[in-house]
């Protein structure tokens, strides 16, 4: 009897350490919102448009959706952090 029972915990054990995540996830970002996905899918879409057209005026709609996208990133950061640190 114990050697099936100690046979089911083995069992247990290794498809524990298989299955189950250890640590963080490798890319996650507490602040990521439909907003900063929304600027990423924009700011994807004018580098290809600024890779295609190579103009001027793409160039310039490209770095304008950059510099919003990287506007969003960090003020979504650190309302993520003012959230967290609030509710202690």
């Amino acid at each position: 009897m114990r050697s099936l029972a100690k046979e089911l915990l083995e069992a247990i054990l290794i498809a524990a350490r298989e299955t189950i995540p250890r640590g963080a996830r490798k890319d996650y970002n507490p602040y990521w919102m439909a907003e900063v996905q929304k600027l990423e899918d924009d700011l994807e879409l004018a580098r290809r448009e600024t890779e295609k057209a190579q103009a001027v005026t793409s160039n310039t709609a490209y770095k304008v959706a950059a510099a919003k996208h990287k506007r969003e990133v960090k003020w979504s950061a650190r309302q993520s952090w003012v959230d967290k640190t609030e509710s202690l």
